[in-house]
C-alpha cells in the first residue's frame, strides 16, 4: 500500500460543472503486516467486519459509468474507522459483530494517536484537498 487512499477519475475532458465525487470509506480490508491481522483469524479479517465487501468495485464501476471521480480508503475500518469522527468511541473497535479484535483491546494513547495521524487524519486531509481541487474547476 502506497497511501491510505486511492483516487479514480473517469472524467470527460473539459468538464466545467456538475462534478460528483463518490466516497467509499470502507473499501478495503488492508491491515499492515505489523498488526498481524489485529489478532483476528484470517477469515474474520476478510469478512464483512473488516470492510464493505463489493463496495469498492461497485463504487469504481458506478464512477466509471457516469464519468465522475471516486475516493477510496486503502485500510480496514478495524484498524481505524474513517467513517467516524476522531472523538467517537467507535473509532477503533475492540469488538465487531460479536468478534473480539485482540490488538484493539486496551489500545494505548500512543498507538491510538499513531493510527489517528497516519490513517484517519491523512485520509480526511487528502479528501478535503481533493474536494477543494474539484471545486476550483467548477
Amino acid at each position: 500500500m502506497n497511501d491510505v487512499f486511492t483516487i479514480k477519475e473517469f472524467e470527460k475532458k473539459n468538464r466545467k460543472k456538475n462534478h460528483v465525487i463518490f466516497i467509499c470509506d470502507h473499501a478495503s480490508n488492508y491491515i499492515p503486516k505489523k498488526y498481524n491481522l489485529l489478532g483476528l483469524k484470517k477469515s474474520d479479517a476478510f469478512s464483512h467486519i473488516a470492510y464493505d465487501i463489493g463496495a469498492k468495485d461497485f463504487c469504481i464501476e458506478l464512477t466509471k459509468h457516469i464519468n465522475q471521480s471516486c475516493y477510496l480508503s486503502n485500510f480496514s475500518r478495524l484498524l481505524i474507522d474513517p467513517n467516524r469522527p476522531e472523538n467517537s468511541k467507535e473509532l477503533i473497535l475492540s469488538t465487531s459483530d460479536n468478534i473480539k479484535i485482540p490488538r484493539n483491546e486496551e489500545i494505548g494513547f500512543k498507538e491510538r494517536n499513531y493510527r489517528l495521524k497516519t490513517f484517519h487524519q491523512k485520509y480526511h486531509f487528502n479528501l478535503k484537498k481533493f474536494i477543494n481541487e474539484k471545486k476550483k474547476k467548477i
